[in-house]
């Protein structure tokens, strides 16, 4: 049964979507019904845990790129035909009547587009290089033998943890070969012997940027719940347990993860009727290649920041040494014109007091006032900053608190504040 196409106002918020969610300013909240209504064609996944995120699906991305389902043949372009118009032969006409130029038909204008750019490349999300999934675990990876030997740790039926363990394996060797290093999840040990694992993970992946946990699940079907004998007479009791809506059963297909991220990305692939999960190996690598890139392209950024912010660092604490020389000398300097002053002013009010002590009658008094006299004169020497040589004041200590004032802001302690 082939499928309705798309209209105009589906496609467009399928490449929204497809383009990771850019901020949009959206008239009304109808573009969440239309991710809904993608969701059900298979084209998008919507999720509502910690609010409202879509990411497009491998049917999504060959929809755009084909305008057509996977399974459903590709609508072909039509050929252009070209008329050639049949001139009856002449006959003699009283006068030739001139006619309106026609344009050529919109439908013959659409094939000439068509050829047009028929032969330009056209990406399939099938061109990547496949990886290929070993029909045998033998020689497995390290971090993949660790998976199979701890207990509990894949949660699925027996049918399809040995094909999981492939799948893992499959992917653990293509990360190897793209220079990345594969680990295994390590257990947690408490002192009583109780083994547990912080993360959910089964193996990661670092890059050397990044570090990247890979999860592989078996699906399951949903079906609505049968109530059991016990259910069915606790039915009326208002106390008891309501019973689930619907039971889960695992299904033979499986479903890889990676941790989410806000970058608006796929983070999940997952096998069906459709195909099984080996094609969607390259999509998975590539998705943990960006997410390699842009943390590496973070790191950059950040590092760029830290040397530019070092480096106005430098020049702030460079010019804050300077300022407080001159700050300084501007301080010595004014303290060095006020006491030259006040020893002027000393010097006048000593000689006063000279003519004062002489102008005593009492020996005893005079030789009291000489002293003060004398002691004054020497303090006015003292004070005058002439009486010394004159030389470049000696710089002061730039410590972090001195150089505080100067530093227009920053911290005088380092570029980080500390």
């Amino acid at each position: 049964m082939t499928r309705k196409p798309l209209n105009p106002r589906q496609v467009e918020v399928l490449q929204w979507i497809a383009d990771g969610c850019p901020d949009r300013a959206w008239p009304d909240f109808t573009y969440k019904h239309t991710a809904v209504a993608l969701q059900g064609r298979r084209l998008v996944k919507v999720s509502k845990r910690g609010g409202w995120y879509a990411e497009i699906t491998e049917d999504g991305r060959f929809y755009l790129l084909h305008k057509a389902y996977p399974g459903e043949p590709v609508p072909a372009k039509r050929p252009v035909v070209h008329r050639e118009r049949v001139r009856p032969k002449s006959t003699p006409q009283a006068a030739p009547v001139k006619s309106e130029p026609q344009e050529e038909p919109l439908h013959e204008q659409k094939s000439s587009l068509d050829e047009t750019h028929a032969e330009e490349p056209v990406v399939s999300v099938d061109d990547r290089p496949t990886i290929a999934v070993p029909a045998a675990l033998r020689n497995p990876h390290p971090a993949v033998a660790a998976l199979r030997d701890a207990k509990g740790r894949l949660d699925m039926t027996s049918a399809v943890q040995g094909r999981a363990l492939r799948v893992l394996q499959a992917l653990a060797l293509a990360a190897e070969r793209e220079g990345y290093r594969v680990e295994a999840v390590k257990p947690q040990r408490n002192g009583y012997g109780r083994v547990w694992y912080d993360s959910k993970d089964h193996i990661v992946i670092d890059t050397g940027e990044t570090r990247e946990g890979v999860r592989i699940f078996q699906q399951t079907n949903r079906a609505a719940h049968a109530l059991t004998a016990a259910e069915a007479r606790e039915a009326g009791d208002r106390w008891a347990r309501k019973p689930p809506k619907y039971d889960y059963t695992p299904n033979e297909y499986l479903r890889i993860e990676l941790e989410r991220t806000w970058g608006g990305t796929q983070r999940s692939w997952s096998e069906g009727t459709r195909g099984p999960i080996d094609r969607k190996l390259p999509a998975v690598l590539e998705e943990i290649t960006r997410r390699h890139q842009q943390a590496k392209a973070r790191r950059l950024q950040a590092e760029a920041e830290r040397l530019e912010r070092e480096r106005q660092w430098h020049v702030v604490h460079e010019r804050a040494k300077v300022l407080l020389q001159e700050h300084h000398r501007a301080e010595v300097l004014c303290n060095q014109a006020d006491d030259w002053r006040r020893a002027g002013e000393l010097r006048a009010y000593v000689e006063a007091m000279r003519q004062k002590a002489d102008a005593l009658t009492a020996d005893d008094e005079r030789e009291v006032a000489l002293k003060w006299v004398e002691w004054s004169g020497a303090f006015a020497e003292r004070l005058d900053p002439l009486s010394r040589p004159v030389v470049m004041p000696a710089e002061v200590e730039p410590k972090p608190d001195a150089l505080q004032p100067f530093m227009g802001g920053w911290s005088p302690y380092g570029p980080r504040g500390w």
